[in-house]
């Protein structure tokens, strides 16, 4: 048990990396910069009565565009995918302090205490429902 949480948790900080230095291509690229290039060549193309179609220009410009789309994704991809995998750990720590805690002594004390970790549970299940209802189909 003890290996696969180890596993996770480098697997956790290999997707944080993954996701820094897409960040970081992503910052180089600039977006915000391709696309007012873009926008900036499409009414050249029409104004001086090119087809946009076929204008290299364009055409370049359209490729680094949907480059830095397909960046972005990847990123969203990996935000999901930690999110999930977070809820995950936090779902299975839930699980294991209600499996690993003694039966509570009757009374009103123990039963509110273990009411307040069944709601914690099911608070983290459905917030891994709900990321697995995100777009995409699902994060794995």
């Amino acid at each position: 048990m003890v290996d696969a949480v180890n596993d996770v948790e480098r697997g956790l900080h290999q997707a944080e990396a993954d996701r820094r230095t897409l960040a970081d291509g992503l910052d180089r690229l600039d977006p915000g910069r391709i696309e007012n290039e873009l926008k900036a060549a499409l009414r050249e193309a029409v104004r001086s009565g090119r087809d946009e179609q076929t204008d290299p220009v364009v055409g370049s410009l359209r490729a680094r565009h949907e480059l830095a789309h397909g960046v972005r994704d990847q990123i969203d991809v990996l935000d999901r995918r930690i999110e999930a995998t977070v809820i995950d750990l936090e779902t299975l720590a839930a699980r294991a302090a209600g499996i690993g805690r003694p039966e509570p002594t009757a009374g009103v004390h123990g039963e509110r205490a273990m009411q307040r970790l069944r709601d914690d549970l099911d608070a983290l299940e459905a917030a891994h429902a709900e990321v697995e209802r995100l777009p995409h189909g699902g994060l794995r």
